[in-house]
């Protein structure tokens, strides 16, 4: 949305580069973006219509999460997580998660417990298909 002046409002920018962050963080997780592709700024700028200063702050916000790798003067890639690192994320999570438990608990109502229900019944059933694309998302 632009001003009375026609200049781009700072809320529609920041929607903006959340959507293509979060297309890019799906297409990563669904492996259409497989480990060591290319992510270059020029492409990806038309792609989604937007600057490459656009673009590169998604980059940097993909890397602060580990998802994408900045190499100085050869661009972005799509993060490459050796199976030590996997192990180390994988370690990481299930203290976060289990830290987190009493505090889900006491705010958990029915209406959560049925969508959790609903969310492992579409995860079997994108496991039982052999979507692992689906599979991966849903279990997000």
């Amino acid at each position: 949305m632009r001003s009375e002046t026609g200049q781009v409002q700072a809320a529609d920018l920041g929607d903006k580069d959340e959507s293509i962050y979060q297309a890019l963080m799906n297409a990563i997780v669904e492996h259409q973006l497989p480990p060591g592709s290319k992510l270059p700024e020029e492409a990806l700028a038309e792609v989604f219509g937007v600057s490459r200063t656009g673009i590169r702050k998604v980059l940097q916000r993909l890397a602060a999460v580990q998802m994408v790798t900045l190499l100085p003067r050869r661009g972005a890639q799509v993060a490459t997580p050796g199976v030590d690192e996997a192990r180390d994320i994988f370690r990481t999570r299930a203290l976060i998660e289990c830290a987190n438990l009493p505090a889900v608990l006491a705010h958990l109502q029915p209406p959560h417990l049925a969508g959790l229900a609903q969310r492992i019944a579409q995860e079997q059933q994108a496991h039982d298909a052999r979507d692992g694309a689906a599979a991966i998302r849903l279990s997000a």
